[in-house]
């Protein structure tokens, strides 16, 4: 799939740690494997999965750090190129 989209001019792929509590993060790691320099990949992370603390929802650099890791490990990335925040 990810190769149909960039065979059609597409690159950009947004997903969120919350989305199927962060197995889609997984699979899309799993399909950009040796295709990353080629896609703009998009995070969300303000949202919380098991909320037992402050810390675990919003927009708290601790919360905020800690996602971002855990998101890179699900895709399998080493950074992000960029990284943006966006209330709702």
């Amino acid at each position: 799939m990810v190769n149909l989209c960039l065979d059609a001019g597409l690159n950009f792929f947004d997903t969120a740690d919350v989305y199927s509590e962060g197995v889609s993060e997984e699979i899309l790691g799993k399909a950009i494997k040796g295709l990353r320099d080629r896609l703009l990949i998009s995070t969300k992370a303000t949202f919380c999965l098991n909320p037992s603390t402050r810390n675990d929802i919003g927009s708290s650099r601790f919360h905020l750090i800690r996602a971002c890791e855990e998101s890179l490990r699900r895709l399998g990335y080493r950074l992000y190129r960029c990284v943006s925040y966006a209330r709702v």
